[in-house]
């Protein structure tokens, strides 16, 4: 049977991959290197070549997945529809994450490393939410909507105090608050300085 060989980058992501899929479906503790190189196909020894451990490739696969789903937030504070519109998809997606990745959790984990590792990543999504947000933001001041004199610390507040909302705090890390979007937008409107129905027409 004739081997095939692919780039390193794309073997690599090709292991990122499987590892994600298998760390959402059946968790830390129960995703194996075995179980890896298994649904791959490949040795043990080629998976070991790019990783050193599960931990290691489980924190890639992680970080991959904020990558993404990074890219995915703000993919949406750039389309053009209403404020109220991005707030309801953005929570919507932010809880389906969280959701997801409830089995990638590693039960046996020590807390403390837990916790390091959910703030990264979480920090890390909402950093990249900063530009896209502020860009947003001083589109609403060139067209009057708003007047905000420092766009980038305005985006911050409200980026990081969402996240806030939604994450819960550090005891459970896993809960989601639920809320109306619409109280998101009350609380947007005090900050941006106009009426909720002003900015639910956005």
């Amino acid at each position: 049977m004739t081997r095939i060989s692919k780039p390193p980058q794309e073997r690599k992501k090709e292991i990122l991959d499987t590892a994600l899929e298998l760390f959402l479906k059946n968790g830390y503790e129960n995703t194996s290197v075995g179980d890896i190189v298994s649904k791959l196909g490949v040795a043990q020894g080629l998976f070991y070549y790019y990783f050193k451990s599960k931990d290691e490739v489980y924190r890639a696969a992680m970080e991959q997945y904020t990558d993404d789903f990074a890219a995915q937030l703000a993919s949406i504070v750039l389309e053009p529809t209403t404020l109220i519109d991005k707030i309801e998809k953005i929570l919507k997606i932010m809880s389906d994450m969280i959701a997801e990745s409830e089995h990638a959790n590693m039960d046996g984990f020590r807390l403390a490393e837990h916790i390091d590792m959910d703030n990264r990543l979480s920090l890390h999504v909402a950093q990249t939410l900063i530009e896209p947000v502020t860009n947003m933001l001083e589109e609403m001041n060139n067209k009057g909507i708003i007047k905000i004199e420092n766009t980038e610390a305005t985006a911050i507040f409200l980026v990081y105090g969402i996240f806030g909302l939604l994450h819960g705090n550090q005891e459970h890390l896993q809960s989601i608050i639920v809320f109306d979007p619409k109280g998101v937008v009350l609380l947007a409107s005090r900050v941006l300085g106009v009426t909720r129905e002003e900015l639910m027409q956005i």
